[in-house]
């Protein structure tokens, strides 16, 4: 009719005027409700929830958890006392949560003049156990922590300078300090708390001869200690130190990215990895012996040992760390690694699908270097050599081509796919005569 308004025709004001003078009641909406949605999404699962899941695998402190009603009245914590506690039990049940950790870092940063040195190694200790470290934090409290660092514990020195390696944030003010005060109390220090602090240095790149050399000092003082009082059998040169793998592949694996080669630390380093041999993790594996490449230190009975648990382990390398030790163990050609070969060829199937160009040619590259010849490691690596083909560089196409004409492979599908990608062009006049003389052979 004429009119009349259409049901679909937006609404004017006059018509939306009485809808909005209702009472939210008389609509049927519950006025509490109103945001309640999104700050639960925000705040995560509540501490009911939190406190359930946890008590299933962790000792909890009911006193503290009883404390607080919800998340949101938690985040509100003020205190520096009741925000170390809270951060604190949360690393003890290694729970994550986002809002209330954001919430406790604004007031952190809001309030850096009533933290020192100790207080901050706590609460960065924490977050960087649950992932939640972030350069921010690092930055604004460089004057706080070199100021206040004479405070501090070994163990709060350590989680200090560890924070800064997590967050791969360099601050010469923080580095000084923590530098001074590891001198001056180097004999305080554990031989684990010096292998952790030495990795710190090494993930920042912090090449202190002075901190190493006392490190090195140390772990001879203290072999010829225990060996003084007894604690090893008349007949084993081995010595005992109270180091477990973990710390064993940290201090390896810092003094070698550095530089410090010092032989009779790697000796300390070589025995005392024997008597932990079993203990070792695919990763510690990889990166002890990357570590004795760079050292060059050749121990025949270590690299043995490397071996034998590296194919109990051979599951759990993933693909980079199986290149790095298959090419780590490569580099001492004089010992007898076959049988590792061997056994890593049977795990390329699951591996390999992830490998980039560069892990092909290295691990084609270390298996030249041993001469391990096996028909069922080309027919593995050459179909992810076709498949990723247009990935691959000159100089990973050269590098694969010798590696097949050192162990005497000569792949149909391989050539024809090297010819058809391999632009000479861009070769030098060097890489042209060794990808000439490959193949030739």
């Amino acid at each position: 009719a004429a009119g009349s308004v259409s049901p679909f025709a937006p609404l004017g004001e006059r018509e939306l005027e009485p809808w909005l003078q209702q009472p939210l009641q008389d609509l049927g909406v519950d006025e509490s409700a109103i945001g309640s949605g999104s700050r639960t999404q925000r705040s995560g699962a509540s501490i009911g929830e939190v406190v359930q899941a946890a008590s299933e695998k962790y000792d909890l402190n009911m006193e503290f958890w009883g404390k607080y009603t919800d998340i949101p009245s938690m985040a509100l914590a003020a205190e520096k006392d009741d925000i170390l506690q809270i951060i604190e039990n949360f690393a003890l049940i290694r729970r994550k949560h986002v809002y209330l950790f954001q919430r406790l870092k604004a007031t952190v940063l809001r309030s850096l003049d009533d933290w020192s040195a100790p207080d901050l190694a706590g609460v960065c200790h924490a977050w960087a156990q649950l992932g939640f470290l972030h350069e921010d934090l690092c930055v604004a409290m460089a004057d706080r922590v070199s100021t206040t660092a004479q405070n501090c514990t070994t163990q709060e020195l350590v989680w200090l300078l560890d924070a800064y390696a997590s967050a791969r944030c360099s601050v010469e003010s923080v580095s000084d300090a923590l530098v001074m005060q590891t001198l001056i109390r180097m004999d305080e220090f554990t031989l684990s708390q010096l292998c952790h602090h030495a990795s710190s240095f090494a993930r920042l790149n912090l090449r202190h001869e002075g901190i190493f050399c006392a490190i090195a000092e140390r772990f001879v003082a203290q072999a010829a200690t225990t060996a003084a009082e007894g604690a090893i059998s008349p007949s084993s040169s081995r010595v005992s130190l109270p180091l477990c793998a973990r710390d064993i592949t940290l201090a390896a694996y810092s003094f070698a990215k550095l530089g410090f080669h010092a032989q009779g630390f790697f000796d300390i380093i070589a025995a005392r990895s024997l008597e932990v041999m079993r203990d070792f993790t695919a990763r510690d594996l990889q990166m002890l012996t990357v570590a004795l490449v760079r050292a060059r230190h050749l121990d025949g009975e270590l690299l043995h040992g490397i071996s034998v648990q590296a194919q109990r382990r051979m599951a759990q390398f993933n693909s980079e760390s199986l290149v790095l030790m298959l090419r780590g163990m490569a580099c001492f050609v004089a010992a007898k690694h076959e049988p590792l070969f061997t056994r890593a060829i049977a795990q390329l199937p699951r591996a390999i699908p992830t490998f980039r160009p560069v892990d092909v040619t290295m691990l084609l590259s270390a298996f030249a270097a041993v001469q391990v010849h096996s028909a069922a490691l080309f027919d593995v690596v050459t179909p992810v050599i076709l498949e990723k083909a247009p990935l691959f560089t000159p100089a990973d196409w050269l590098s694969a081509l010798r590696s097949y004409a050192a162990l005497g492979r000569k792949d149909a599908l391989f050539l024809s796919a090297l010819v058809l990608h391999l632009q000479a062009p861009k070769l030098s006049l060097h890489e042209l005569c060794m990808a000439i003389v490959a193949c030739s052979k």
